[in-house]
């Protein structure tokens, strides 16, 4: 989880500026099967265009769990309190 946060992370530092939507698709077929996504090309550009100011202020955020084994696979369960805690912090950041 940690590493990927960290290359999400590298991606947006490279890709804030508007100027370098060129260089996008570019890197998008450097990461090939490495990363998969259902958007498509125009909505990626709005994405980063709509949304470049946001880019400098990631807020990282984990939901807690317990962890337990249910038919050999492991599973975390998140508690109600946990739940609501995450929903209420998306959507103040919904409203924003």
């Amino acid at each position: 989880e940690k590493r990927q946060q960290e290359v999400i992370a590298a991606i947006l530092s490279k890709i804030k500026s508007p100027q370098s939507l060129t260089a996008y698709q570019g890197i998008l077929e450097a990461l090939g099967g490495n990363v998969k996504t259902d958007l498509t090309w125009d909505q990626m550009q709005k994405i980063v265009l709509n949304y470049n100011q946001a880019f400098g202020n990631v807020v990282h955020e984990s939901i807690q769990g317990q962890g337990q084994m249910l038919n050999s696979l492991s599973f975390q369960v998140v508690t109600e309190d946990e739940k609501t805690r995450v929903r209420n912090l998306l959507q103040e950041q919904l409203a924003q």
